[in-house]
């Protein structure tokens, strides 16, 4: 789910993308891709640019229904597409990142393996993540590659934060498949943000990794898969790896945690909703939904809380 000027973006398996209005759940606008949209739309003014898995990325208008441009890539994209600027970012299967404008190509990137990762932009690079675990640095004016590392396989965004304390650091938590997290020290120079050749710190979550991670101040929060099926919800410490706190869930942990106002939300497979204090990981509430969870769910301004359920709905949540 994605959000602007009070409408909510919703993509479905079945290939449409829905706009409702947030405050009633009414649907505002219905469009259609060739395939499943399992990436969140990015909004653009008026404008939805959302990607499909038949390859095709199109940007509309959903208050007049018009189609202002399309690209198609050579693969499925289930990347979320990425703005800088007037440029779009499309990362894709078949090992490429698109750089369009108005639907144009303006460069392309290739890197080693599959991307599914969507690109993480700061400053004037972006940050690619691809499934053979290569972490590369790309100039965003001509999608040269700045940097480059290797790590284990990748197939979720990493998150990254500036260094509260000096302000040309930077660390970017990569989550593998696997489990292993790294975090990355970049650093600024002249400009230029690159990273140190060896991780600041290691961690093994043991299991699968299918959610992104979310940072704030010292708190990195990550969620993962477990060995015997169920899902665990996780806070280190963004400077040192140290544990702060976890949580078990009886279900497999899909969508990527959120956090607002010092609450971690989280939801299950199996249907598990549950809100965690920041700061100590205790949970304050537990809600059991209709149908399992893989999107990751949304919190607007004024506290409102829209989960999408696999059974194709949407729930509203709001505080008191």
């Amino acid at each position: 789910i994605t959000s602007s000027g009070g409408v909510l973006a919703i993509g479905s398996r079945n290939g449409s993308l829905s706009v409702l209005d947030a405050h009633s759940g009414e649907r505002l606008a219905q469009f259609q891709s060739g395939d499943e949209i399992t990436a969140p739309a990015s909004f653009d003014g008026s404008n939805l640019v959302y990607a499909g898995w038949d390859g095709v990325v199109r940007s509309v208008d959903w208050r007049t229904k018009q189609t202002a441009w399309s690209f198609r890539a050579r693969a499925d994209v289930v990347a979320a597409p990425t703005q800088w600027n007037d440029l779009w970012l499309i990362a894709s299967k078949d090992c490429q990142i698109y750089a369009v404008r108005n639907g144009r190509l303006e460069w392309l990137y290739r890197s080693s393996s599959a991307i599914t990762a969507t690109p993480t932009i700061w400053g004037a690079q972006a940050i690619i993540a691809d499934e053979d675990g290569q972490i590369s640095g790309v100039n965003l004016l001509n999608g040269k590659r700045i940097w480059n590392l290797k790590l284990e396989s990748v197939h979720v965004t990493p998150a990254i934060i500036r260094d509260p304390k000096q302000a040309a650091r930077a660390s970017l938590i990569v989550p593998s498949w696997s489990g292993e997290v790294n975090a990355i020290a970049l650093e600024r120079n002249e400009g230029l943000w690159t990273p140190k050749p060896e991780p600041a710190w290691t961690y093994d979550l043991e299991g699968e990794v299918w959610a992104s991670p979310v940072v704030t101040g010292d708190f990195a929060i990550l969620a993962n898969w477990t060995k015997d099926a169920t899902g665990c919800l996780r806070c280190v410490s963004v400077a040192t790896g140290d544990d702060r706190w976890s949580v078990q869930l009886e279900g497999q942990v899909t969508a990527s945690p959120i956090v607002s106002s010092n609450v971690v939300y989280a939801v299950s497979e199996l249907g598990e909703l549950i809100g965690v204090d920041l700061q100590s990981g205790r949970v304050l509430w537990r809600e059991s939904l209709p149908g399992g969870v893989q999107g990751t769910p949304l919190v607007m301004n004024g506290g409102a809380l829209y989960v999408p359920i696999m059974d194709g709905t949407v729930r509203c949540y709001r505080a008191g």
